[in-house]
């Protein structure tokens, strides 16, 4: 059971591993020289070991879910940094639906310019189906599609990007783009490892921080 801790107190103490040298990639927790060493999330507090302990008035699951592979995949140079931004917009910004309605579209967005960049010239067929899935996708979200219909539209995206798969690597791309339509945490999550490097994480993470801290 966490005690007595709230977004400020969590902020604080992402800070204060990093103000340490304290914040490190692809662990929970260690003992190094005496100190203590943690993840951006197992920061927070001693019991975080995974995304389920984190308390729900920190952050939602979600987001709890979608931190551990954002940070564990930027550059090692930038954990820090990205660390102290993360905690800087945990203490002043916001993580309602609007946050993830806006990820998600930021998101989607990015995995398909990702692959639209690296298909062939002319285009394979499937390509603007899977486009046109995503685009549905994103304009339910603009809209406020309601959970039905985004679901629907999800499916769709991952059904014709999946059948994508089975022709170039670009499609693993834009599968990715299907996937982080779906299911919140785990599909964006999935997004950021399609795209296998350090700049597709770092891209995704902006996108995160800034849905935080946009104002309406």
């Amino acid at each position: 059971m966490i005690d007595v801790l709230t977004r400020e107190t969590a902020a604080q103490r992402i800070e204060s591993f990093a103000d340490a040298g304290r914040l490190r990639q692809k662990v929970w927790h260690w003992i190094e020289d005496g100190h203590e060493i943690a993840c951006l999330l197992g920061a927070i507090h001693p019991s975080i070991n995974g995304a389920d302990d984190c308390p729900a008035d920190i952050m939602p699951p979600w987001m709890a879910n979608l931190l551990p592979p954002l940070f564990d995949n930027v550059s090692a140079e930038k954990a820090t940094y990205y660390g102290r931004r993360f905690a800087f917009a945990l203490r002043h910004g916001n993580t309602d639906d609007r946050v993830l309605r806006e990820f998600l579209i930021a998101s989607v967005d990015y995995a398909v310019a990702a692959a639209t960049k690296v298909q062939p010239v002319p285009q394979h067929d499937y390509w603007a189906g899977v486009k046109s899935s995503c685009k549905r996708v994103t304009t339910l979200l603009k809209n406020d599609g309601t959970k039905a219909d985004l679901e629907s539209a999800a499916r769709a995206a991952y059904a014709a990007a999946r059948a994508a798969t089975y022709a170039t690597y670009a499609a693993e791309v834009a599968e990715a783009a299907g996937a982080a339509a779906g299911a919140a945490a785990d599909a964006a999550a999935f997004a950021a490892r399609a795209a296998a490097r350090a700049a597709a994480y770092e891209h995704i993470f902006d996108a995160l921080i800034s849905a935080m801290l946009a104002t309406h």
